[in-house]
Order: C-alpha cells, then sequence, then structure tokens
C-alpha cells in the first residue's frame, strides 16, 4: 500500500512543482518519506514553497553533474 500512495504522492508533487520529490531517503521507511511528502502539501504557504523551488533549483544541477 505505502508504494502505490508514494507513488500517487509523487505524481502530484510533478503536478503541483514540475519536478521530482527529492529526499534523502537514507535510514526513512517509505512510510516517514511519504508523511515527509504529505506534510509539504499541509504546511508550506507559498513564500516557503517559493524556498523549496530555489532549493530544488540548486541541488538538481549538482546531481545531474554526479550521476549524469
Amino acid at each position: 500500500m505505502e508504494q502505490w500512495e508514494l507513488s500517487e504522492w509523487n505524481a502530484w508533487y510533478w503536478k503541483k512543482f514540475g519536478f521530482i520529490f527529492l529526499i534523502c531517503a537514507f535510514g526513512r521507511t517509505a512510510f516517514k518519506i511519504l508523511a515527509e511528502l504529505k506534510a509539504l502539501d499541509r504546511y508550506l504557504d507559498d513564500e516557503q514553497l517559493a524556498k523549496v523551488i530555489a532549493a530544488h533549483g540548486a541541488v538538481i544541477p549538482l546531481v545531474a553533474l554526479l550521476y549524469g
């Protein structure tokens, strides 16, 4: 169940922000990752969302550089 729900929320994130959900998953269960993803929908206001988007923009080039 968690995998399906995680997939659904990941699709929601893509539609809302236009990019994938990134999180340091080491040591976290699918349940914990899902809870963090759901929290973004409940607790972030527009200003905080703008910070998330800006941070994501800084991370993606690094990931591409490392894993090309």
